[in-house]
């Protein structure tokens, strides 16, 4: 269940968010995309998937659970730290 990221889209928000939950995944998806057609989001349901996404794209918003069935949410923090300070 998982969406495309369209970076040509002027304007548009991309949120990658990681969490495992299918009906958490449908209640954000539902809130998000009704508020604001622009926003494009990408779905990862572990932290191996939330790490993989992250070298493909850079989201403008992610939301992350904090425990995911393969380690904690908050260990994707380092690596968004730092290819943020790399592209400075």
């Amino acid at each position: 269940m998982s969406c495309s990221v369209t970076m040509s889209h002027e304007g548009a928000i991309h949120i990658l968010l990681v969490e495992e939950s299918p009906l958490h995944i449908e209640h954000i998806r539902n809130v998000l995309t009704v508020q604001d057609q622009r926003i494009t989001l990408t779905v990862a349901r572990t932290l191996a998937e939330g790490r993989a996404r992250l070298q493909e794209f850079r989201p403008n918003l992610a939301i992350v659970d904090i425990l995911l069935p393969d380690g904690r949410g908050i260990e994707l923090l380092p690596p968004v730290r730092e290819r943020r300070h790399s592209l400075s």
